[in-house]
């Protein structure tokens, strides 16, 4: 079906309510974007009272793990309402969530739809950048936490937003743990060790923009993971040379 900014609304309308019903507590905005194969679902203000509680209390495992227990229970519902809204079939779901003291919670889901080839988005990387030396500062950062990847593919979603996939990432050691179920575990320890390196600033240079957040996460049986870099708006960093 044809997808417009109504599904959009519709979606994170139906979400925020979803959210409110499961957490006790909905996100402060809720903002939807469909650029076929791929949803993104980016929360801001969104901390239920007990997380609430653990994040004051420096109990970070707890609250990561209490989150995701949280997560794998309403995944369904969100496919549910994303299948609705777009007519198309969910083929994986990912998300990861920034917890800060005196600060806004934020989480990013993204979900892979199964669409037609003569659906996907075009994802034009601005002509002012250069997406391949981008590209090869990914992958070299890519293979100081694991392995370069045997497939690297960016995807310019908007001007705030970039999504990167990497397919055949992870190392021996890695896989072992994956085999023995310390998926968990996993991405507990490679979650701010990768968020830290891709907020580098040699990527600030050459997005021209600086990085306000990133998000990651993985499919292990396909040996795939995901980065979500996200961008100040533009016009805060026109703001800010204008002022240097």
């Amino acid at each position: 079906m044809p997808i417009n900014e109504k599904n959009e609304q519709q979606a994170a309308k139906r979400l925020g309510k979803m959210f409110q019903t499961q957490f006790g507590k909905g996100p402060e905005s809720i903002y939807v974007m469909i650029t076929p194969p791929f949803v993104t679902i980016h929360l801001q203000g969104f901390l239920a009272p007990m997380e609430e509680v653990l994040l004051h209390q420096d109990k970070q495992l707890q609250l990561e793990q209490l989150r995701e227990q949280m997560m794998i229970k309403i995944l369904p519902v969100i496919q549910q309402i994303v299948e609705e809204e777009t007519d198309e079939t969910v083929l994986d779901m990912y998300y990861d969530w920034n917890f800060r003291k005196n600060k806004k919670c934020t989480g990013m889901v993204w979900i892979a739809l199964d669409v037609s080839p003569e659906q996907l988005d075009t994802f034009s990387w601005p002509q002012e950048l250069n997406e391949n030396m981008f590209l090869r500062e990914i992958i070299a950062l890519s293979k100081k936490v694991q392995k370069e990847p045997v497939e690297t593919n960016l995807f310019w979603l908007s001007p705030r937003l970039i999504l990167v996939e990497r397919i055949g990432i992870f190392v021996e050691i890695e896989n072992a743990l994956i085999e023995q179920n310390y998926g968990e575990t996993l991405k507990i320890v490679k979650r701010p060790l990768e968020k830290n390196l891709f907020a580098k600033h040699v990527l600030e240079s050459l997005l021209q923009q600086k990085i306000q957040e990133t998000f990651v996460d993985w499919h292990f049986q396909k040996d795939k993971g995901y980065l979500l870099i996200g961008l100040e708006k533009p016009q805060e960093n026109k703001k800010e040379k204008n002022q240097n």
